[in-house]
């Protein structure tokens, strides 16, 4: 008698995914689960505790995409990825952070464009 072939049963996702609130919190994300990823982690669709509309990598091929057009620089990049790793935005406030809270808001502004264009950021 033959047995029955295993198949995973396929996730209806349609529809459930929760879009971004702003850039930012799609860049955390981003940068989160890329280097969960980089460290071994394994993503499972839908075993998240939220869907979302995207992979990290549509938001890292998206601020890539804006280097590569000169729209940000290198150390727009370098602080987005810095802070992104210490989870938390650069602080105005401190002097030794006013440069890079510029670099993070003029880089994460190009990259929300993209973003909500994509409909990865709700409107």
């Amino acid at each position: 008698m033959p047995h029955p072939r295993y198949s995973p049963r396929s996730i209806d996702c349609a529809g459930s995914e929760t879009p971004f609130a702003c850039a930012e919190e799609a860049w955390f994300w981003a940068i989160d689960s890329h280097d969960n990823r980089m460290a071994g982690a394994r993503n499972r669709a839908g075993r998240a505790a939220i869907i979302r509309p995207c992979e990290a990598r549509d938001i890292l091929n998206a601020a890539a995409r804006l280097y590569r057009s000169r729209r940000i620089g290198r150390e727009h990049l370098d602080v987005m990825f810095r802070f992104a790793r210490l989870h938390r935005p650069p602080d105005p406030r401190v002097e030794e952070e006013t440069e890079a809270a510029d670099l993070w808001d003029a880089g994460l502004r190009e990259v929300d464009d993209i973003l909500r264009a994509k409909g990865f950021i709700q409107s």
